[in-house]
């Protein structure tokens, strides 16, 4: 992500955990963005949200808030460094 011309980038890793640019890290997994963002965001993840963020997310809605949150600030996807798999959001 951009702002005037700066670029932004952040990651960085635990012995547990990687965190990177979400848009990077699905594509490096050969997934879609929205699939993994909805499979995060579930009726229980997002509960203590704000109420427009609570419940489930289909694609779609998953889709609609990935853009949202691209033009608030940089988002890093948490992955499990053992399996793989994307735990969390930042």
């Amino acid at each position: 992500m951009t702002d005037a011309g700066i670029a932004y980038s952040c990651e960085f890793a635990t012995q547990r955990l990687q965190v990177v640019p979400w848009h990077a890290a699905a594509d490096k997994a050969g997934r879609a963005l929205a699939e993994v963002v909805a499979e995060i965001l579930t009726e229980r993840t997002t509960e203590a949200l704000p109420p427009p963020w609570q419940g489930n997310y289909s694609i779609d809605r998953a889709s609609a808030w990935i853009v949202e949150r691209d033009e608030e600030s940089p988002t890093l996807l948490v992955v499990d460094t053992t399996s793989r798999r994307p735990v969390g959001l930042v």
